[in-house]
């Protein structure tokens, strides 16, 4: 009995160890120079431009005016082992140098509670102030409870599934922001989405193991830089797809002030670029970003990587050859906008 506890202890351990080291494989290496004419630089040189801030997966910053937005807190992508067993050793290192050239954040949005979206969320703290707005499902803020009980409560916005979404502006006046619901993306097949589910109720410690990290309900966001009430830039974060009854009401809203950029999911050729496609089509956005292309497993400091499902390059040249305005934008860099 010993002897086959022994055995089948090896075989699980040996299983793991097979599944960890291909996901730590997945991709392909990429020189930065393959990917230089897709990636955006400055587009604009005025006096006080909009500067918009990349750090791998879905985390961007949006600065105007000495305030910032910040999307989805996560550059610190940890091995398969670690999520494993729930213990991430801090690389807050890696987001030092950047912070100290954004100014402070006035509003942080999370798409969904999925450790690569949020795990990061207290390497930016030292720019948040009394002042800061966080927006995300009311599951997100259940699971990250503990980091948020000394927030003022006016500052927390738990969005809910019966919800009419409502522009939220923040303090300083210099961004306001609409979510929008949406679907994540099935990780297998057509259907199967691996850690789905929510948290109903608030939890008394931060989730350690990946499967403990839960979808919840998932959102996008129209972003408006403002302006003295006047809107300058028009950005559309997409998390995920976005159901018809989303796109036709975001195409509504953007009639008459369309979109600037749409910051769009690319994971998977089929699943990310079907849902893309048939965004573009009803919103017709001046330019596209791809993101959340970059990730998985391995370190922010190692060279650049795609997932295998995606062939980067050459999905960005086709889509160039369609005449579709699709850019990057290389993972912890800035650009103005």
């Amino acid at each position: 009995m010993k002897r086959l506890k022994y055995s089948v202890s090896i075989f699980i351990i040996l299983i793991i160890s097979i599944i960890s080291t291909k996901l730590m494989s997945l991709g392909r290496k990429l020189a930065p120079e393959t990917l230089e004419q897709y990636t955006l630089n400055n587009l604009n040189h005025e006096k006080n431009p909009v500067q918009m801030g990349y750090y791998g997966t879905s985390c961007f910053t949006i600065s105007y005016k000495g305030s910032t937005y910040l999307a989805d807190p996560f550059f610190s992508n940890p091995n398969f082992f670690d999520l494993m067993v729930g213990k991430y050793k801090s690389e807050d290192y890696l987001i030092e140098p950047f912070l100290k050239q954004i100014p402070h954040i006035s509003m942080v949005s999370i798409s969904h509670g999925h450790y690569d979206h949020c795990l990061n969320l207290l390497s930016f703290k030292e720019k948040y102030n009394k002042n800061t707005a966080f927006i995300a499902s009311e599951s997100v803020f259940n699971e990250l409870n503990s980091w948020f009980k000394d927030t003022p409560q006016n500052n927390i916005h738990a969005l809910t599934k019966d919800e009419i979404p409502k522009w939220i502006t923040s303090q300083d006046g210099v961004f306001r922001v609409l979510p929008i619901r949406s679907i994540h993306q099935a990780h297998l097949g057509k259907n199967i989405r691996l850690f789905a589910g929510d948290y109903q109720l608030p939890t008394a410690k931060i989730p350690k193991t990946v499967w403990q990290w839960k979808e919840g309900e998932t959102y996008s966001y129209l972003v408006d830089v403002l302006d003295q009430g006047q809107v300058i830039k028009r950005i559309f974060i997409v998390a995920g797809e976005l159901p018809k009854s989303s796109l036709e009401y975001v195409a509504q809203i953007t009639r008459n002030q369309p979109i600037n950029f749409m910051l769009t999911p690319f994971w998977h050729k089929e699943k990310s670029g079907n849902a893309f496609i048939t965004a573009y089509n009803y919103l017709h956005p001046q330019k596209v970003i791809f993101h959340h292309w970059n990730d998985f497993f391995r370190s922010p400091e190692k060279s650049l990587k795609v997932i295998s499902y995606s062939d980067l390059d050459s999905e960005l040249k086709a889509y160039r050859q369609e005449n579709l305005p699709i850019w990057i934008l290389s993972p912890f860099s800035f650009t103005n906008i």
